[in-house]
């Protein structure tokens, strides 16, 4: 087990997690700074696991960041918007 480095918050993590840690990227982006929701989905899932919602893009705390946003129009990156429950997130 390794810690992660998210700014004073310790994280466990299995060794054999088999993703690479990346860099904490703060709060830099907003939900404006993407044109769909999926775009968003992706930046959050990034670095949920590591930091939680870094970006503060999750508002109400529902697993479903910048929800205000269109769904793409290609379908092959089409993702529902479909809160998830506590329990389903990885532990905090």
């Amino acid at each position: 087990i390794q810690y992660g480095s998210d700014g004073g918050k310790q994280m466990l993590k299995p060794k054999d997690a088999g993703k690479l840690q990346p860099a904490n990227p703060g709060d830099r982006r907003k939900c404006a700074d993407f044109d769909t929701f999926e775009e968003s989905l992706r930046y959050y899932e990034k670095y949920y696991e590591w930091y939680g919602d870094v970006a503060r893009l999750d508002r109400d705390g529902d697993g479903v960041p910048c929800s205000g946003l269109p769904h793409t129009t290609n379908m092959e990156k089409y993702r529902m918007k479909k809160p998830i429950t506590k329990q389903q997130r990885p532990s905090e």
